[in-house]
C-alpha cells in the first residue's frame, strides 16, 4: 500500500515543478537621466544672479519628447530660460534666478524641485536646493590700521565701513583713503565671494573707483583695495590696506 502512496507523492512534486512560473528579471533603465543637478546659491542682493544649467541624456527605449519645469520659487526670486526647456534627447537647459526685491530676498535654505514630463505624461522628479545668503557683515565697523600708498602720497589713518540707512547693499567709508571725506560702495558677489565696488565719485578734486576685476573681497575684518585715482591730469592705481 505504502508504494503506489510514494509514486503519487513522487508524480505530484514533479508535476509541480514542470509547471512552475518562470520569472526573468528585467533591469528598467530609465529612457534619459538629467545630468549636471546642482544646488543654486545666491547672496540676497536685487542685482544678483545664478545660472543652472542641466543635460537631458538619453539613455534607453523608445525616445520621447521630455518637458522640464520648475516648482514655486521664493518671494522676490524669479527665472528666465535662456534656452529650451523642452526637447527629445539629448538637449540643454539653462535657467537664470533673479533677486529682483529691493532688499534683497528673505536669507535660507528652499527645496526645490525639477520635474521632466514625457509626452506620455511619465513625470519624474529631481530635488535641489536654492540657498540664499545673508549679506556679509564682518567687514563693518572700525578700522585703527589702513594705510594707503599712491605715488607719493602715503598715510596711517583710521577709517569705519557702515551700512547705507536707506539703500540696501550700499556701505560708507567714513574716512576714504585719509581724505577726511566719505565715499561709498556697493556690496555684490562673483561666483561665492563677496566683494565691494566703488564707483568713480570725485573728493577734493580728485576721482577715486574701482574698476571691473578691482575689487575688495570679503574674507573677513581686513581687505585690500586698489583704486584708481584721478587727478584731473593723470590716472594712476593707489594701493589701501585696512585691518
Amino acid at each position: 500500500m505504502k508504494k503506489p502512496y510514494l509514486f503519487l507523492v513522487l508524480l505530484t512534486c514533479i508535476w509541480c515543478s514542470c509547471t512552475k512560473t518562470k520569472t526573468t528579471n528585467i533591469d528598467a533603465v530609465s529612457p534619459f537621466v538629467i545630468e549636471g543637478l546642482s544646488d543654486v546659491t545666491m547672496v540676497n542682493d536685487y542685482a544678483m544672479q545664478r545660472f543652472l544649467n542641466v543635460n537631458v541624456q538619453y539613455m534607453n527605449g523608445a525616445q520621447q519628447h521630455v518637458s522640464l519645469s520648475l516648482s514655486a520659487l521664493p518671494v522676490g526670486i524669479t527665472i528666465d530660460t535662456t534656452s529650451a526647456t523642452s526637447g527629445i534627447p539629448d538637449f540643454s537647459a539653462s535657467y537664470t534666478f533673479y533677486d529682483t526685491t529691493a532688499v534683497g530676498a528673505k536669507a535660507g535654505t528652499y527645496p526645490m524641485t525639477l520635474t521632466a514630463t514625457t509626452a506620455d505624461g511619465q513625470k519624474t522628479t529631481y530635488p535641489f536646493s536654492l540657498v540664499i545668503k545673508p549679506m556679509p557683515t564682518a567687514f563693518l565697523g572700525k578700522y585703527n590700521n589702513c594705510t594707503f600708498n599712491c605715488g607719493s602720497t602715503y598715510a596711517i589713518y583710521t577709517d569705519s565701513l557702515y551700512l547705507d540707512a536707506s539703500v540696501p547693499n550700499k556701505v560708507w567709508f567714513a574716512n576714504f583713503a585719509n581724505t577726511g571725506f566719505s565715499a561709498y560702495g556697493y556690496v555684490r558677489t562673483n561666483s561665492l565671494n563677496a566683494y565691494i565696488m566703488i564707483p568713480a565719485q570725485t573728493i577734493a578734486g580728485t576721482t577715486y573707483s574701482t574698476p571691473f576685476m578691482s575689487f575688495i573681497y570679503l574674507t573677513g575684518h581686513s581687505f585690500e583695495l586698489e583704486p584708481l585715482v584721478n587727478n584731473g591730469t593723470s590716472t594712476t592705481t593707489g594701493f589701501m590696506e585696512m585691518e
